[in-house]
């Protein structure tokens, strides 16, 4: 399918993808800010919701600009799993009365990727203002 430069779908799907730009990068500095389970689960929703409008709208938007900024989401991703994860391990096996070394030990593990995305969050931030002017969104 061939896009039309400027035609309606163009403009919704930019206002989209800028929409959702902007919310990840509230996500992102949320979660910077807080790094409780609410804002690991809010930024990977985000991110989720990001990457599909990305797919969805691909024809839209300049290809290698979307393709560095997927991989930049994936990475953001994959880390924000490995907290997410740490946090229902530790809330299922504190049901299950799981030992106090056990669940710290979890607890130690999520700090530690906690960091990590923090630190790859300031490195790889979706910035809206900086993907706004690479996507060519308004």
């Amino acid at each position: 399918m061939i896009a039309i430069p400027n035609s309606p779908t163009r403009q919704m799907a930019h206002e989209r993808v800028g929409a959702l730009l902007d919310q990840t990068a509230f996500q992102l500095a949320n979660l910077v800010r807080t790094g409780d389970e609410e804002a690991v689960h809010k930024l990977r929703v985000s991110i989720r919701r990001l990457q599909q409008a990305l797919r969805l709208f691909a024809q839209y938007f300049d290809e290698a600009s979307v393709r560095k900024l997927r991989k930049h989401l994936r990475e953001l991703m994959q880390d924000a799993a490995e907290v997410r994860n740490r946090d229902v391990a530790g809330a299922l096996l504190a049901k299950l009365g799981a030992s106090p070394q056990l669940l710290e030990r979890l607890e130690a593990e999520r700090r530690e990727w906690m960091l990590e995305l923090r630190v790859l969050a300031r490195m790889r931030a979706p910035s809206g203002p900086k993907w706004r002017a690479r996507l060519q969104v308004n």
